[in-house]
């Protein structure tokens, strides 16, 4: 069976994503510690479920949404990380009795 000239190009387009993406997983989990697969959005799989049934050109819109669903996880979970909660020492605790 011969793949179609849009099936080839559908292909390269997912892979060329999910190679962004585990770009994307790699430098988070060397740089930031987040490892892209305790992820919830890592383990929802109901969309490659989906595009396993079709044909590439068909599933290209089902994969590259969990792929990108995935990358603004892994970008929420380096915010979620880096926020640091900041005390404000300077000030003087109020005495409530008078």
């Amino acid at each position: 069976m011969k793949a179609s000239k849009e099936d080839l190009i559908s292909r390269v387009m997912m892979f060329q994503m999910y190679g962004q993406v585990m770009n994307a997983a790699y430098d988070a989990l060397r740089s930031h510690g987040v490892d892209y697969r305790k992820l919830p959005e890592y383990s929802d799989i109901k969309l490659l479920d989906e595009a396993r049934k079709l044909k590439p050109t068909a599933a290209q819109e089902k994969v590259i949404a969990y792929l990108m669903r995935l990358e603004n996880a892994i970008a929420a979970a380096i915010r979620r990380k880096s926020i640091k909660v900041v005390q404000d020492n300077t000030t003087p605790p109020t005495n409530s009795k008078h």
